[in-house]
């Protein structure tokens, strides 16, 4: 065997088995959540699960009374975006006219993401965890599970992340979570996520490799979306009737009502999703076998 071929087939096994964390982005609006909540009076209790002051349920299979949700992850990738992660209920979308005589998608008309004629625009079920900078993030990572770059619909991404501390500290009160009760002004739901934890999987993209960011990017909405948030919020708004530690657990779906309206009758373009990371190690080993196979083909067919 020559140097070059061992030099090659090491090479590719190094970079085959290295653990990826980062870099990575993940964003998309196309997905709903369910969500149901217990409230405690002490974090202890919430921690055990024990003495529960009461449940709440935003939506059941009788109700399908389910909010849209956006994501914005990005993790070590300045090509792409500042470090940043969100989850956050998807309320800006309008498909209300400007009354101002300008186009529905012009950014100087006064409704442009306004909200209006939005269901989701509303306190019921509201949910915000929103860090510029992804200073609370303990751990986060991005992945390509499967990869079949250029094979449509045939690429899976993962996303895990879990963080603690998010609260008004960091972001200006944009750490919101519904207290389980109806409506109401915004600062009744303000407050810390104590813990927060997000997973999905998002599966039907379309991956390439982008030179751009030097990772696999997929630009196109996933078909299914399966995971779902938990975590513990204390509220700390402005109605002390509230306070208290509430324990959320919700599932996601690839369902949206802004997505269900298309573009031409919201404010805008439904906002593209994109996913871009590395694969994950076993999953480049295939690759990395895969074009040590083509390259001996290809000096096989020289010969």
């Amino acid at each position: 065997m020559s140097v070059s071929r061992i030099t090659l087939i090491t090479g590719l096994f190094a970079l085959a088995t290295s653990t990826f964390a980062t870099p990575f982005f993940a964003a998309t609006d196309l997905m709903s959540y369910d969500m149901t909540m217990s409230r405690y009076a002490t974090l202890a209790d919430a921690q055990s699960g024990t003495n529960v002051v009461s449940n709440h349920v935003l939506a059941d299979a009788a109700t399908n009374n389910r909010r849209d949700l956006g994501t914005y992850f990005v993790d070590g990738v300045p090509t792409y975006g500042s470090n940043f992660a969100a989850f956050l209920t998807a309320w800006y979308y309008t498909t209300e006219d400007n009354t101002n005589s300008l186009p529905k998608d012009d950014p100087a008309g006064n409704r442009y993401y306004s909200g209006w004629g939005n269901p989701n625009n509303t306190n019921t079920g509201f949910i915000q965890m929103y860090d510029d900078g992804a200073t609370t993030i303990s751990s986060m990572s991005g992945v390509w599970s499967t990869l079949a770059p250029g094979v449509a619909n045939g690429s899976t991404f993962s996303l895990v992340a879990t963080g603690e501390n998010a609260g008004p500290g960091f972001a200006n009160q944009s750490a919101r979570l519904w207290h389980g009760g109806v409506g109401g002004a915004g600062s009744l739901t303000s407050g810390t996520f104590i813990n927060y934890s997000i997973s999905f999987t998002a599966s039907g993209l379309t991956a390439n490799w982008d030179p751009t960011h030097n990772l696999f990017v997929s630009t196109n909405h996933p078909v299914t979306i399966t995971g779902g948030f938990k975590g513990i919020f204390e509220n700390s708004g402005s109605d002390s009737s509230l306070h208290g530690f509430y324990v959320y657990s919700g599932s996601f779906n690839n369902t949206s009502w802004a997505f269900n309206q298309g573009d031409a009758a919201l404010n805008g373009d439904f906002l593209e999703s994109q996913f871009g990371a590395v694969p994950e190690p076993m999953t480049l080993s295939i690759l990395a076998l895969g074009a040590l196979a083509a390259k001996r083909r290809r000096k096989a067919q020289k010969a």
